[in-house]
């Protein structure tokens, strides 16, 4: 297995930029200290191509040919994916327990599953970019609940790890963040399809 590691800060655009979408916002980064932090990055095996650590930060990149669910037990978002139109999600899976509207229009729609308590909705970034994401406070907290065997066998332990962040190459740019604290998962975000421009659904459209 190969790896290579090199001295780097967050201020290069390349190397910071996927903190960033995975936060969804840069004023996050200096509260947690990521200035500059030791990179390193070791060769995987599939469905992984390669893995890259810097301090408590692990990013997974998927092989080019691998789906979502060869990383990721998508069964514990129930039947949700962030590719459904906003505005049929009620449609699609019943009515909701709760809607949080959003500036501009956008909502949350808030559901219990079996997986645990989950959000699916729309969200504006820094730079004004609209991303389509499930956020899920997942009841069973391990990491195995969360990644495949055979991509967790090739992670360092996860009470090492504040963030885990799974990025596919297709998929329509799908990308996982897992945040941890303790070596207990606290969040899974699925981040689908992103737009710039466009008007979003008006507010009629989400139920009260």
């Amino acid at each position: 297995m190969a790896s290579r590691g090199a001295r780097e800060c967050s201020s290069d655009s390349e190397g910071s930029a996927w903190f960033w979408m995975a936060l969804g916002s840069v004023l996050l980064l200096p509260a947690l200290g990521l200035g500059c932090s030791e990179s390193r990055t070791v060769s995987g095996t599939f469905p992984v191509s390669e893995i890259e650590q810097r301090g408590n930060w692990l990013r997974v990149h998927a092989a080019a040919d691998a789906r979502p669910g060869e990383l990721i037990r998508l069964e514990i978002f129930s039947s949700f994916t962030p590719y459904e139109p906003l505005d049929e999600v009620p449609q699609l899976h019943g009515r909701p327990v709760r809607v949080e509207p959003r500036s501009g229009g956008y909502a949350y729609f808030g559901y219990v599953t079996p997986g645990g308590r989950l959000r699916t909705g729309v969200e504006e970034t820094y730079d004004g970019t609209r991303t389509r994401l499930i956020r899920l406070e997942p009841l069973d907290s391990s990491l195995a609940a969360i990644i495949q065997p055979k991509v967790l066998s090739q992670l360092p332990p996860g009470d090492s790890l504040s963030v885990v962040t799974v990025s596919m190459n297709g998929d329509e740019g799908a990308t996982f963040h897992i945040a941890l604290e303790g070596g207990s998962v606290t969040e899974v975000t699925w981040f689908g399809q992103t737009e710039e421009g466009g008007e979003p659904p008006p507010r009629s459209q989400f139920p009260g």
